[in-house]
C-alpha cells in the first residue's frame, strides 16, 4: 500500500498532463470539423483513472497552490464599480494565469463594463481558494436586450455584445485550474438558468485548455452544445535574425509595393516623419486623430466602422488611457506635411505584439500608408523583444498577404433546450443569407457608381 502511494503522485501528474494534451487536441479537431469520439472516450478514461489514483486529503497543505479544491468558493460581482475596485487582485492573477489575451486584462474589461453597464447586467464570476486568494475569474454579461427575431435571453463573455468586441476570450485561471474554474462557471449557469436561454462563449482560442472542459461540463447537464469555428486569425513570427521586416511578408507583390511606396514617399515628401512609438503624453490628440481618420477613411471607401458608435469610442478611449498608464500601449504614427496621416494602436503582451486598431488618411493611399505603419510597428515591436505579431479578428483580407500562419478561434454556444437550438441556428442562417444578399447589392451599387464617374 505504501509503495502504491509513493507512485500515485507521479502517475496522476502524467495522466493529468495527457488529459490536458487531449483537451487541446479535441478543441483543435472540433475547430477543423474532424471526429473526436475516440479522444473523448480516452479523456473520460483518464479522468476516472485520476480519480482512482488521487488519495483523499485529510490535512490542508499550507502552500497557497496546494489548498484543497473542494474548499474553493465562487462569488459574482454585479456592478462595474466592483470590477474597477478589483484592479490589484485581477492584475496579480493575470500575471500568474495561463490565458494571455489583452482583452482579458483589467484595463480592457473594466472599461468595457463601464461603457456597457446600462445595456445589461454585469456578472463577473470570481473563484477563490480556501485562503481567499483569487485563483480564477470569468467576466460575464447578461444582455438586457432580447434577440429581435427569437426573443432569446443571452448570457456570455463580456466584450462580445454591442460594438466593442474582444478576441481570444476564455476563463482566466492559475495553471492547472481550468477544470475547477469551468466547473464553478457551469454551476453558476445552472443556478441562474431561469435568466438565460442561450449562453454564448465566443472567440475562444481552439487550443485553450478550458475549451473542452467547458463543452464536457455543459453536456453533463443535458444542455445542447455547439462548437463553431471562425476563420483563422493571422499571426506573423518576428525572428530576430531578419534585417528588414519587409522580408517577412508572405506576399512578394506586397513586399515590392511597400518598398516602392517608401521610395515615393521619400521623394515627394522628404520631410515626412515616422514615429514608431509616439509619446503617450500626446495620447488625447492621438485618440482624436485616430477616431476622425477611421470614420472618414472607412466612410469614403463605403465600409462600416465601429467608431461611428459612441459606446465603442468611449470604451476604446478608456481602455487606451488605462493601458497607457501602466506602460502597455504603443502608438505608431506617420506625419506628412505636419499632419497626422495614420495611426496604429498596439498592445504588447508576453512577447506578442497585438495590432489593435488602424486608421489612416485615404488621401495618402498611393503611398501605402497603412502597410508602412504596420512595418514600422513590427520593426519597433521586434526591437522591444516581441517574437510574434497578432493581427486579431477582422474581415480585412490584407492580413492574409502578411503571413500564412494563423491561430484558430471557436465559439462555444449552449442552449438549454433542443428547440431553442434549432430555432436559433435557423434564424442565424437566415440572417446571414439576408446580410450576404444586402452586401452583394451594395457592391453592385458601388461598382455602378464607379463606372458612372469613370464615364464622366
Amino acid at each position: 500500500m505504501g509503495a502504491h502511494q509513493e507512485q500515485s503522485p507521479a502517475n496522476v501528474s502524467e495522466l493529468e498532463e495527457e488529459r490536458r494534451r487531449l483537451s487541446r487536441e479535441i478543441g483543435e479537431r472540433k475547430a477543423r470539423g474532424e471526429p473526436t469520439a475516440g479522444l473523448v472516450q480516452r479523456s473520460r478514461e483518464l479522468s476516472a483513472a485520476i480519480k482512482r489514483l488521487t488519495p483523499p486529503r485529510t490535512v490542508a497543505a499550507p502552500a497557497r497552490q496546494a489548498a484543497p479544491v473542494a474548499a474553493w468558493t465562487a462569488e459574482v460581482l454585479s456592478s462595474a464599480a466592483q470590477v474597477v475596485g478589483l484592479r490589484d487582485e485581477w492584475c496579480e492573477l493575470l500575471a500568474r494565469a495561463t490565458p494571455r489575451s489583452p482583452f482579458l486584462t483589467w484595463e480592457w474589461v473594466a472599461s468595457w463594463y463601464e461603457t456597457h453597464e446600462e445595456a445589461g447586467d454585469v456578472r463577473c464570476l470570481l473563484v477563490r481558494d480556501a485562503a481567499g486568494h483569487l485563483v480564477g475569474l470569468v467576466p460575464l454579461f447578461l444582455s438586457r436586450r432580447r434577440d429581435a427575431k427569437l426573443g432569446r435571453r443571452e448570457l456570455g463573455f463580456a466584450s462580445t455584445y454591442g460594438h466593442a468586441w474582444g478576441s481570444y476570450l476564455e476563463p482566466v485561471y492559475i495553471p492547472r485550474a481550468e477544470h475547477e474554474v469551468v466547473q464553478r462557471l457551469i454551476t453558476y449557469l445552472h443556478s441562474v438558468r431561469d435568466e438565460w436561454d442561450c449562453a454564448k462563449f465566443l472567440r475562444m482560442p481552439a487550443e485553450a485548455e478550458s475549451a473542452w472542459p467547458l463543452v464536457c461540463a455543459a453536456g453533463g447537464h443535458e444542455w445542447q452544445v455547439a462548437v463553431r469555428p471562425h476563420p483563422p486569425l493571422a499571426v506573423l513570427a518576428l525572428p530576430a535574425q531578419t534585417a528588414d521586416v519587409t522580408d517577412l511578408l508572405a506576399s512578394a507583390k506586397l513586399r515590392r509595393n511597400c518598398r516602392a511606396a517608401r521610395r515615393r514617399l521619400q521623394r515627394d515628401y522628404p520631410q515626412h516623419r515616422f514615429r514608431p512609438w509616439a509619446d503617450l503624453e500626446e495620447l488625447p490628440g492621438l485618440l482624436e486623430a485616430h477616431v476622425s481618420l477611421n470614420i472618414k477613411g472607412r466612410t469614403v471607401r463605403g465600409l462600416a466602422t465601429n467608431f461611428g458608435a459612441l459606446p465603442y469610442r468611449e470604451c476604446f478611449r478608456r481602455a487606451a488611457q488605462r493601458l497607457a498608464a501602466v506602460g502597455r500601449l504603443r502608438v505608431a504614427c506617420l506625419e506628412i506635411e505636419g499632419q497626422v496621416a495614420g495611426t496604429l494602436f498596439c498592445v504588447p503582451q508576453r512577447r506578442t505584439l497585438y495590432l489593435w486598431s488602424l486608421a489612416w488618411d485615404w488621401r495618402w493611399g498611393d503611398y501605402e500608408v497603412a502597410h508602412l505603419l504596420f512595418l514600422e510597428a513590427l520593426r519597433a515591436g521586434r526591437e522591444e523583444g516581441a517574437t510574434a505579431a497578432d493581427f486579431l479578428m477582422g474581415e480585412d483580407r490584407y492580413k492574409l498577404r502578411y503571413t500564412r500562419e494563423a491561430r484558430r478561434v471557436v465559439d462555444v454556444v449552449i442552449w438549454q433546450k433542443r428547440l431553442q437550438m434549432a430555432r436559433s441556428i435557423g434564424g442565424e442562417l437566415s440572417g446571414h443569407a439576408v446580410a450576404r444578399a444586402r452586401d452583394a447589392v451594395a457592391r453592385r451599387g458601388r461598382a455602378s457608381a464607379g463606372e458612372a464617374r469613370a464615364r464622366q
